[in-house]
């Protein structure tokens, strides 16, 4: 945030249409759900599925928004510049900034597929246009955030949103996620694919929270965001109902992220809790009831949840905490060499080779570690593919895929699946 001054002080503030993009951001883009169908470009890759076509809800029009936004802070800024170039103040916080984003767009117009960097892919909408947004929206967010009335107003919206947020996760906790209902279902599709709106579902499993991001996991950044500034907002307002208002929000939003079983939301909130109580010790002291009902409330929430939901939480953090190896795993290592890949599995060794024919077809050679041939058959395996159709309905597709099964019983577990490149 800027610096001003004395006049940082004026409880004047900005006018409200120079936030407006600031909460747009901040309040507004992070609850756009919309379904969009595009194709995905990735028939050039081998890895690739053979469907021309995919469907995203949560990525591409919050990437527009965004980009959209950031353009029109850039036209601000440049009026800004122009007008009142030698009052502003400039920071060389800035400079690493600037780099970033240099570098993000020279690495755009070198790369080889510079196409991805300009329109995003499947699953990941965060182009050149987006991530130079960021950057903007931090210079324009220092310039035009001066004084205390502006954090309110930005503050007061983000609090509305989270609200919104926090309902929105209830109803995916509790099983009746809004989205597959009738009404939220035609919220996020277009006038044209209402006819699948109320076979409409998202594959995160029942009770699990997403609010309005592609990942669950979403859900721990978000929380590690949201939580530390309402528990700061209910020791620092003056009013009890205000301090009532932003602690049940946290607490909402603390469900949600139970919810989603994110725990690197978990862990970056215990890591801010503690970094808050070395921040603000002298006002915990001043107000030690306020902060022990909340670590008791803090805790009773945790503690209930985990138990309705067989320690599900708990459970979470002990294997995300757990930093030793693991010696239960059969699989032990996978090794690239030149010419062969030794894969160790239940403390055996399988090498494998492939090599040319006369007809210029590729054929396996499979070895032990004993160096041992190991016998093996070339078959067939059924998988079925999804597709989009124009009307929006999902339609299955049946394929083969050539695959090799090994007839050792060390290593009968394991298929090998090969793919010709070039």
């Amino acid at each position: 945030m800027s610096y001003q001054g004395k006049k940082g002080n004026s409880k004047k503030g900005n006018s409200w249409w120079l936030l407006l993009p600031i909460i747009l951001v901040i309040a507004v883009i992070p609850l756009i759900v919309m379904m969009y169908r595009f194709d995905p470009n990735l028939e050039q890759f081998s890895w690739a599925s053979p469907s021309n076509t995919a469907t995203d809800f949560f990525n591409y029009y919050k990437s527009l928004a965004i980009t959209i936004v950031g353009m029109v802070m850039a036209v601000i800024l440049i009026y800004k510049v122009a007008a009142e170039y030698k009052k502003m103040d400039f920071t060389k916080a800035f400079y690493p900034l600037g780099i970033y984003a240099f570098f993000v767009i020279l690495s755009a117009i070198c790369s080889q597929y510079s196409d991805f960097s300009y329109n995003g892919m499947d699953d990941h909408f965060e182009t050149v246009f987006v991530l130079v947004s960021y950057c903007i929206i931090t210079v324009y967010t220092f310039y035009y955030i001066k004084t205390e009335k502006d954090i309110k107003r930005v503050i007061n919206a983000w609090v509305i949103s989270i609200i919104l947020l926090v309902l929105l996760g209830f109803s995916q906790v509790l099983g009746n996620d809004f989205f597959s209902t009738s009404i939220g279902s035609r919220m996020i599709l277009p006038v044209e694919n209402w006819n699948i709106a109320d076979s409409l579902e998202f594959r995160f499993g029942a009770g699990v929270a997403y609010l309005t991001f592609f990942n669950p996991n979403y859900v721990g950044y978000f929380a590690a965001l949201a939580v530390p500034v309402l528990v700061t907002l209910c020791f620092f307002s003056k009013k009890i109902w205000h301090k009532a208002a932003y602690g049940i929000c946290a607490v909402g939003v603390l469900i949600c992220l139970f919810g989603a079983g994110a725990e690197n939301g978990i862990i970056a909130l215990a890591g801010s809790f503690f970094v808050m109580l070395i921040g603000f010790r002298k006002k915990i002291l001043k107000y030690w009831p306020v902060a022990v009902g909340t670590i008791v409330i803090l805790a009773g929430v945790f503690i209930g949840y985990d138990s309705l939901h067989n320690k599900i939480v708990s459970n979470a953090l002990k294997y995300g905490l757990n930093f030793q190896k693991n010696s239960g795993y059969l699989l032990e290592k996978i090794v690239t060499g030149e010419e062969t890949v030794e894969i160790t599995y239940n403390k055996n060794t399988l090498k494998i080779q492939s090599n040319l024919n006369a007809n210029d077809d590729f054929y396996f050679v499979l070895k032990d570690q004993d160096d041992k041939i190991v016998e093996s058959e070339s078959t067939y395996e059924m998988r079925t593919g999804q597709t989009t159709g124009e009307d929006g309905q999902i339609t299955e597709t049946e394929y083969q895929v050539p695959v090799i099964v090994l007839k050792d019983d060390r290593f009968s577990e394991l298929r090998i699946y090969s793919d010709m490149i070039n």
